[in-house]
């Protein structure tokens, strides 16, 4: 059986507008987010060992250890909002109604979420 070669994909990430701080649910283990906007980013992970595996990367990004349905952030208080990989991890789908509602509600007027 002869193997083919899959060819390299190259994937354009958005570049989030502005300077504003971006709120990243689920941002640990690769913390890809941070690693593109660095200090930018405020990274949410309900698990601390994918936060430590994350800070390997050593960028300036402020971590939180904390549930994505219950975050303990005012009320639209950041413009960019990004959940890139973590949907796929919540099991149920109403978790994952909980992170958008908590995310809306976070989120400002007008603010962006890229999903």
């Amino acid at each position: 059986m002869k193997t083919q070669m899959v060819p390299i994909q190259v994937i354009n990430l958005p570049n989030l507008r502005g300077e504003v701080p971006i709120l990243d649910i689920g941002a640990g283990g690769e913390g890809l987010v941070s690693r593109i906007h660095d200090e930018r980013v405020v990274g949410v992970d309900n698990n601390i060992l994918k936060i430590r595996e994350a800070g390997i990367y050593q960028n300036s990004s402020q971590w939180i250890c904390g549930d994505a349905r219950f975050l303990s952030i005012r009320d639209h208080s950041f413009s960019n909002s990004t959940i890139w990989f973590s949907m796929a991890f919540f099991r149920e789908d109403t978790t994952k109604v909980r992170v958008l509602q908590e995310v809306y509600r976070i989120l400002r007027s007008g603010g962006h979420l890229s999903l």
